[in-house]
């Protein structure tokens, strides 16, 4: 052998023994590189020697490694972008300002050493004697520029959105960020999303009413209409206006990426004035094209100052679909909002074809439009329990979008919300995974189900923890297998297969045991955790309890449990604050509260109005099958003879005129009419001058004869609003309530009578 060729093979020898891997142990320093390190880099700095010492804790001995931990800023990084170096017994991490130095200490805390942040209020941290890191370089940079986080609105949630690498979006002055955690401003105040309400405030309406929308023959005075507000988006006074306030907003937040103009919740209508209604029509009768237009002109003069900010506004509603033969400015935004899209299967899944009609007729339409999109997702259950029976399925949503081309921003509604709400179905490991998503989709994509697994393990603990894990698992396989795509945030359109009785049986089963494993661990947190993750499913119990009975042991009744879950939220809710965290829950308690051993069906159940709902005796409980019409029916256990029949359909405020029938049966298969069809509107004269948060829609029927049946189903073959204009739109159906024989007519319901 060759001298040359000996001293490569002792080279090559002396590598594999020694390496370059760096091993880290208690004797770890960490070194600040910094001439003058910001609040965010010493807060890094701080951190990472509290970790170290905290997993190193049990280190005893000496040690040979000795390894160096050491920051760096490099100005020719981005904001947000770090390096990572390690080598030859050293981890160099450099970064941008202002996160880039402190998200790269915390990417390395928690790639590499184990540190987890699962929600604001809690954390994994593994006790080590050392840990043997694989050389590597690594450049961190995320997939989206706007990486919305709810939380961003107390100290907590910007520390847990910092941990997790996600911007704050709450609108804020330069002089309120909390520099400790290098919180951005990628929003400008006023707000964050509908961000005309703030531009425009309704007090202008007195001197100018002319920027308000012209309906109906007059200006609409925006403090009555509320957040439902609209504008005459070509009027010359209130472009001009809305920049002179848009640019007053910037000056307190100079650095600023974004600053939101769009439209109010849930707008009534467009302008009607003779410049809104051409510009319209010139562009395909699309209302997104006020929007751009008004856009483009606030932007021109906005860009003199400001000219890196983008003005968001929303593709929501009405303006959705992007107007044609336009184009949007470099210096304008659009944020598409999947309102309503079908969220059972994957956006992009050939088998959701409402979602890809969506992604392609929306999303891509408008990439031709705006340069710059950002994409508002509903990533929460709504008022349901169990919505998301593939904790994935959103991660998905992410890397899909951005593979799209889509990097200027992601913002999944209630991620901040989920992570206090631990009793909701998959929190805190929903909001968790999705912040790690925002930041690379393809890592959550690649490594989700053994992410969902780590969480488990470190969350639940050991003993827990495989059984919450395996609960996810299995709702994931039921859903799957039953191919299901009949749900949106509110919950399922129809009958979900992942909550029939049972799968919830399964479900209750599974992290019973997990339950009693944690019970025996004698882990005061993990028994606490374990135990919240069994409140969803004890909701859905109480909501179909009598179905669910028939698959799985329960020791106490529907009542016993919903008390249960009512001291436990009680003794949560001690404070104001936590009194917020829980509001949601105490509110849908008192709603199923009683419908558990009532049997009922429908043919589409929306949130939390299940069938049980219209039958439960309460007039502030209903079913609705989410838009449009359908059929509820309710088994009375036993034939049984009925007289009377009253139907409350709506509060009179949303719905004026409903049209149903009521069939009886005894086995559900062959039906005979009980009330035939009927229309029954409220007197005009209430509609007029009544209260329409008291008046209620409904109908009362004494029989001809008794009429023998266990099983009643009423179909609702039309529901309509009265529109401002007199005449009488589509609309949602609801039964708020069904009585049989009773005696008289409720109190609540004497209102909704005109007396003679």
């Amino acid at each position: 052998m060759s001298k040359s060729l000996l001293s490569a093979f002792v080279l090559a020898v002396s590598l594999c023994i020694f390496g370059k891997d760096v091993t880290i142990d208690g004797t770890a320093q960490v070194k600040m590189e910094i001439k003058t390190p910001s609040e965010a880099e010493k807060t890094a700095m701080a951190e990472l020697k509290s970790y170290v010492k905290r997993i190193f804790a049990e280190y005893k001995g000496k040690s040979s490694a000795k390894a160096q931990i050491i920051l760096r800023y490099d100005a020719k990084l981005g904001e947000e972008e770090f390096k990572i170096k390690c080598a030859d017994g050293k981890v160099i991490i450099t970064g941008g300002r202002p996160t880039g130095v402190i998200y790269g200490a915390y990417w390395f805390l928690d790639r590499k050493l184990g540190v987890h942040w699962f929600d604001p209020y809690s954390e994994y941290c593994p006790s080590k004697e050392k840990i043997v890191v694989a050389e590597f370089e690594k450049f961190g940079k995320p997939a989206f520029v706007s990486r919305g986080a709810l939380p961003g609105v107390t100290d907590e949630g910007i520390r847990w959105a910092t941990y997790n690498l996600l911007n704050s979006s709450r609108p804020v002055e330069e002089k309120e960020l909390n520099k400790k955690y290098g919180e951005n401003s990628i929003n400008a105040p006023p707000l964050g999303s509908h961000g005309m309400l703030g531009l425009i405030p309704g007090y202008l309406y007195k001197d100018h009413p002319e920027y308000f929308a012209f309906q109906n023959g007059q200006r609409i005075d925006p403090v009555k209409r509320g957040v439902t507000v609209d504008y005459c988006l070509t009027n010359e006074g209130l472009i001009k206006e809305t920049a002179k306030r848009a640019i007053y907003y910037l000056k307190k937040a100079p650095r600023a990426k974004f600053l939101h103009m769009g439209e109010g919740d849930g707008n009534k209508g467009m302008c009607g004035c003779k410049p809104c209604q051409d510009l319209i029509k010139k562009h395909g009768n699309r209302e997104s094209a006020r929007w751009i237009y008004f856009a483009n002109r606030v932007g021109e003069i906005v860009k003199k100052e400001f000219p890196n900010v983008k003005l968001i506004v929303f593709a929501y509603i009405n303006s959705t679909l992007p107007p044609k033969d336009m184009k949007a400015n470099d210096n304008v935004a659009v944020q598409i909002v999947a309102l309503g899209v079908r969220r059972g299967r994957p956006y992009m899944d050939p088998k959701n074809k409402m979602a890809n009609k969506f992604m392609k007729n929306v999303v891509q339409e408008w990439q031709k439009v705006c340069k710059h999109v950002l994409f508002w997702d509903y990533v929460w259950g709504g008022t349901h329990w169990m919505t998301y029976p593939d904790q994935l399925m959103n991660v998905t949503n992410v890397r899909d979008v951005h593979a799209m081309g889509i990097t200027d921003g992601y913002f999944p509604e209630e991620i901040g919300l989920m992570t206090s709400l631990q009793v909701k179905q998959g929190c805190p490991f929903r909001p968790w995974i999705l912040a790690r998503a925002m930041w690379d989709p393809e890592e959550c994509h690649r490594n989700g189900e053994a992410l969902e697994t780590m969480f488990c393990n470190e969350y639940y603990g050991p003993a827990a923890g495989p059984y919450v894990d395996k609960y996810f698992k299995y709702l994931r396989k039921v859903h799957w297998k039953s191919g299901f795509v009949g749900m949106t945030s509110g919950g399922p359109l129809v009958a979900a297969p992942y909550e029939a009785p049972e799968v919830t049986a399964e479900c209750y089963k599974i992290l019973m045991q997990g339950y009693e494993a944690a019970k025996k661990e004698q882990n005061r947190t993990h028994i606490r955790r374990t135990y919240e993750a069994i409140l969803p499913v004890m909701f859905l119990i109480g909501t179909d309890y009598a179905k669910v009975k028939k698959h799985v042991k329960l020791e106490k009744s529907a009542s016993e449990i919903i008390e249960e879950i009512r001291n436990y939220i009680r003794g949560k809710s001690k404070t104001q604050k936590d009194w917020l965290r829980y509001k949601r829950q105490h509110r849908a308690l008192n709603l199923i509260d009683g419908i558990g051993n009532i049997v009922a069906y429908a043919s589409r159940e929306y949130g939390l109005g299940k069938a049980s709902c219209a039958y439960d005796g309460k007039l502030d409980t209903g079913w609705t099958p989410g838009l449009g019409i359908g059929w509820t029916m309710i088994d009375l256990g036993e034939n049984r003879f009925i007289n009377r029949i009253t139907s409350v359909f709506h509060q009179a405020r949303f719905v004026r005129r409903t049209t149903y029938v009521v069939e009886g049966s005894f086995d559900k298969k062959a039906w005979r009419v009980m009330v035939p069809k009927r229309t029954v509107t409220v007197p005009e004269k209430l509609q007029q001058e009544g209260n329409l948060r008291e008046i209620f829609n409904f109908d009362d029927v004494i029989l001809p004869k008794d009429v023998e049946a266990r099983y009643i189903r009423t179909r609702i073959i039309k529901a309509e609003r009265r529109l401002g204009s007199g005449e009488y739109g589509g609309q949602d159906a609801q039964l708020v309530e069904q009585m049989f024989n009773i005696r008289e007519i409720p109190e609540q319901l004497k209102k909704s009578m005109i007396k003679e």
